[in-house]
């Protein structure tokens, strides 16, 4: 279950994004995922509820953002997304395909809670 590694990695980012604004806690981390990855996205968002307990991220939600596989072929120049990577150009079928999307893992963002400078209510900021 490749997706604990990632989780435990996504939190690690995020509590250090937190510490960095002096977070009281992570809300909501955002993230991309290229398809390729071949990750399930409810054992990521499960993974990620098992790696935050005990940090200041436990109980944030996690927004999973699939990113398609795009490809350029060498051979007939046509660039085309795909919902399944094939490794064959949809035109004209010779697999000379550079990749060019779809493998990405990227933490896109993350909303932080802060304590006002009062030290009682709380607003929420994005981190990108």
């Amino acid at each position: 279950m490749h997706e604990l590694t990632i989780a435990t990695e996504l939190v690690t980012a995020a509590v250090r994004e937190a510490q960095k604004h002096n977070a009281r806690r992570v809300r909501l981390v955002v993230c991309h995922v290229g398809l390729m990855h071949q990750i399930v996205p409810d054992m990521l968002t499960e993974a990620f509820a098992l790696a935050a307990a005990g940090t200041p991220a436990e109980g944030a939600g996690i927004e999973i953002r699939t990113i398609l596989p795009r490809g350029l072929c060498r051979a007939c120049g046509a660039e085309a997304e795909q919902a399944e990577w094939t490794y064959k150009c949809p035109r004209c079928g010779s697999s000379d395909l550079r990749v060019r999307g779809g493998d990405e893992l990227v933490l896109a963002s993350v909303v932080l809670e802060l304590e006002d400078e009062r030290g009682s209510d709380a607003q929420c900021v994005r981190a990108e």
